[in-house]
């Protein structure tokens, strides 16, 4: 799964911007995979960023820091500091 193109960066993972694999669910299935994994005992995502893995596990941003900075060069980081 880390090498799909729902993620983005390396060695860590950010989630990349496609609205196409949205469309299509992909992200949700990624979810569903993750979760029946980590329900059943299995490994959970190593290839996360810290920041990426405590915002979904804590489900909370405090005490994370992050900046655009962090993503990979791509579409994600341009979208996001035309935003900012």
């Amino acid at each position: 799964m880390d090498q799909s193109a729902l993620f983005e960066g390396s060695p860590s993972k950010f989630l990349s911007y496609d609205v196409d694999m949205l469309t299509r669910g992909q992200y949700y299935l990624a979810g569903q995979l993750i979760a029946l994994s980590v329900r059943y005992d299995g490994p959970g995502p190593q290839c996360f960023h810290s920041g990426l893995y405590e915002a979904i596990t804590q489900q909370t941003l405090r005490g994370v820091s992050l900046t655009v900075d962090l993503l990979p060069e791509g579409t994600t980081k341009d979208l996001l500091k035309q935003v900012l």
